[in-house]
């Protein structure tokens, strides 16, 4: 009867343990879905951003309903994106192409080449977009 009594603790005890939410790996540090997030760029190849009077809210990327969108304060991008485990695709992308004057697309002007992301990763609040090789980075974003 002891046995039974301790075998039961046991198996209660394992169910307890194997189906503890606090065993599972922190889905914080790492995310799958774009849907509905909102991303600041930080750099797009050799070139840092910083936010600045004339981008106070830094270069915004913006996922929703299947859409996404980005400004730098000037001419905008958008278009469309799907996603298949860590592989992204950007299509029907169009832009605006107003005339913006020298000085402002030297200090403020940036252009991500959405066309050639293929791979992303979020990792600790970052976004990284990547061409189709999964390490020639393209882009990174902090949450917003």
């Amino acid at each position: 009867m002891k046995n039974i009594r301790l075998l039961f603790t046991l198996v209660i005890f394992t169910s307890l343990v194997v189906s503890c939410k606090c065993l599972k790996p922190k889905s914080s540090t790492t995310m799958t879905n774009l849907e509905n997030t909102s991303w600041t760029l930080i750099q797009s190849g050799n070139k840092v951003y910083v936010k600045n009077s004339e981008t106070p809210d830094g270069i915004t990327l913006s996922f929703e309903n299947g859409n996404f969108s980005t400004t730098d304060g000037c001419n905008a991008v958008g278009g469309e994106f799907t996603l298949d485990n860590n592989n992204i695709n950007f299509d029907k992308i169009r832009n605006t192409m107003r005339y913006c004057d020298q000085e402002f697309m030297q200090k403020y002007g940036y252009g991500v080449a959405f066309f050639s992301a293929k791979k992303f990763e979020i990792k600790n609040n970052k976004l990284f977009l990547y061409e189709e090789d999964g390490k020639t980075l393209i882009a990174e974003y902090a949450k917003k």
